[in-house]
């Protein structure tokens, strides 16, 4: 007959303490310093779209220079480049300049951008490693823009009414050259005195109610 193995036996338990204590570093950094030292970073990045239609995309990378050094005594550039990797302004700094160099690269803007950010310290300072790959927006890639036709500001209600418009639409107010063509067919002084006159009648009036002294 065999035995089992002797088993640990009944332990008393103890009251859990009232209080747990731990100390905990904490670090906060200046964005305004983030972008000075974004502004002074090298910048070297690679990469292109490939594909045609719907299925282009952009496949490249970014590698970031910021040129930093530790300045508190007793910390280590490996140290220094862990609280990097751990601060947002880095990574949302980081993450729009390398947006910025793949739209350039790829000639169009870019769909959601999917990346994989790096930090790791470097002889210049810490390099933050940027990969890319998003999809390109085919139909709106980045071209010479011409000026809108008149039957493209008549298919448009936001565009503004052409003169051949103007004089289509009785509506519309009339144009310079419409009131200058107005001007000379409207009748002279000499059609208005030339009215027969009966002794004893009023004076005719104008068509704007008001009657000059040649009229008289």
């Amino acid at each position: 007959m065999k035995f089992l193995p002797g088993r640990p036996g009944l332990a008393k338990t103890r009251q859990q303490p009232l209080f747990q204590i731990r100390d905990v570093r904490l670090a906060a950094s200046s964005d305004a310093r983030w972008s000075e030292l974004f502004e002074k970073a090298d910048v070297v990045s690679e990469g292109g779209a490939f594909g045609e239609g719907p299925e282009r995309a952009y496949f490249g990378s970014s590698n970031i220079v910021l040129l930093l050094r530790p300045e508190r005594p007793g910390v280590t550039m490996e140290q220094l480049a862990s609280a990097v990797a751990l601060d947002p302004h880095v990574r949302v700094r980081a993450l729009r300049m390398a947006r910025r160099e793949a739209e350039q690269r790829a000639n169009g803007p870019l769909d959601r951008v999917r990346a994989e950010i790096t930090v790791s310290p470097s002889p210049r300072g810490v390099a933050v490693h940027v990969d890319v790959h998003a999809q390109v927006f085919p139909d709106r890639r980045r071209g010479p823009r011409s000026a809108p036709s008149d039957s493209d500001r008549r298919r448009d209600p936001r565009s503004a009414p052409s003169d051949s418009d103007r004089r289509r639409d009785p509506r519309s107010a009339p144009s310079d050259s419409d009131r200058r063509r107005d001007r000379r067919s409207a009748p002279s002084n000499p059609d208005r005195r030339a009215l027969p006159r009966v002794p004893g009648a009023a004076a005719p009036a104008l068509e704007s109610g008001l009657v000059t002294d040649g009229d008289l």
